[in-house]
């Protein structure tokens, strides 16, 4: 009997981050789930940019902005698959390991959203400190060059995440 694909239910950002996916939905149109993919993919990317000392169970500390497996799958799906594929090589596991095999596939999830988080704090810790606290029309034009100058350089990066 072939193993089911399993899914997983929703997983959330850190409270603390909360202003940083508000800005980039209202700025850029990304959806939570889009956020998620931008930020695990630039820590996965440039792990040396990112304090990654500060791991924990982010839920503990509250739960902000969600998203779920089963949401944007025709856009958001493949990209999701990706970074689950290469979390789980650096397990030595194989993508359809982790995606016949429901433990597995939360451990390498919350995986990737402690990179989020770690991504997003250490953005929101260095250049984009000035919005903690949310983006203001004030700071809108800022807050898009930076956050622009991120995503331009992991879509110009030659080598894949």
């Amino acid at each position: 009997m072939p193993a089911s694909v399993q899914l997983f239910s929703n997983k959330a950002f850190d409270t603390s981050v909360v202003p940083l996916i508000k800005g980039l939905n209202e700025c850029f149109g990304l959806s939570t789930k889009a956020s998620f993919v931008f930020l695990a993919a630039y820590g996965m990317k440039y792990p040396d940019r990112i304090d990654f000392s500060n791991r924990v169970n982010f839920e503990a500390k509250g739960r902000g902005s969600e998203w779920r497996d089963d949401t944007d799958n025709e856009t958001l799906g493949p990209a999701v698959d990706i970074l689950i594929e290469r979390q789980a090589s650096k397990d030595g596991l194989t993508f359809q390991e982790v995606r016949t095999n429901g433990a597995l596939l939360k451990k390498v999830t919350d995986e990737l959203m402690a990179i989020a988080t770690c991504t997003a704090l250490t953005m929101l810790n260095d250049e984009l400190a000035s919005f903690k606290k949310g983006i203001s029309s004030s700071n809108k034009q800022d807050f898009i060059i930076i956050v622009a100058s991120y995503l331009k350089e992991l879509a110009e990066s030659p080598e894949p995440f």
